[in-house]
């Protein structure tokens, strides 16, 4: 019989064991894998966080990506991944177009407008796009979601669930969902104007208050499509 003190020991080094291995595998990711990369639109449009400036020039040829929409503005997270990825853009012939939006993905009609509007003509061009902010879930998230429901007119439920997958937690950002439905009158009117849309909504396709769990039992997502290289 084992006595129990060894026993004890034993579990508390198979825990350890098993955080240090935890603790390795999260450095791995962190060192081969972009931030939260993400498949939205398979072969036409990608998500992500700020990029780690070893892995941009991988990244970008890898998926061919042709236009990059970085929605952090003048405050980047990293001054020197925001080089980096300036830098490959250039040498490869990316377009890089900057936007300002705040980090609970916040931000002026003007900026979602002109942000839409790249990203809209991007794809009608059929360029390849890459939108990303610091952690890219929230500027990233509320972009991705303004345009899944104005300009791919997708179902609320729908966007909201892909919203919380893609890494939005309404319990650590409350006002995201509320900020998302009050943009949406004045943002539709605003692509109206540039052309992006014939017509305004009608019912406005509102985001909905009742909380709904996204489920992905027995449900597979394009936007959760974590793509291998």
């Amino acid at each position: 019989m084992v006595p129990r003190t060894v026993s004890r020991y034993r579990f508390i080094g198979i825990l350890g064991l098993a955080g240090l291995l935890g603790i390795v595998a999260f450095a791995t990711k962190r060192l081969f894998w972009p931030k939260r990369f993400q498949v939205v639109v398979p072969g036409a449009l990608y998500r992500s966080g700020q990029i780690q400036p070893w892995l941009i020039k991988h990244i970008l040829a890898h998926f061919q990506i042709e236009v990059i929409l970085d929605l952090q503005g003048e405050r980047p997270s990293s001054a020197r991944a925001r080089e980096a990825e300036l830098a490959v853009a250039h040498d490869m012939g990316v377009l890089y177009y900057s936007f300002s939006l705040e980090g609970d993905g916040s931000g002026s009609v003007e900026e979602y407008a002109r942000a839409l509007t790249v990203l809209h003509r991007s794809r009608q061009a059929g360029k390849r796009a890459l939108v990303h902010c610091a952690a890219g879930t929230e500027r990233t998230g509320a972009l991705i979601a303004f345009y899944q429901l104005l300009l791919e007119k997708r179902p609320p439920e729908w966007v909201w669930n892909e919203l919380q997958k893609a890494g939005h937690r309404p319990s650590r950002n409350p006002r995201l969902r509320l900020f998302i439905n009050q943009m949406l009158p004045p943002l539709s009117a605003r692509l109206k104007k540039e052309g992006l849309l014939t017509e305004i909504p009608s019912p406005l396709p509102l985001l909905p208050t009742a909380h709904l769990s996204p489920s992905v039992a027995g449900h597979f997502s394009p936007c959760l499509a974590f793509a291998s290289f």
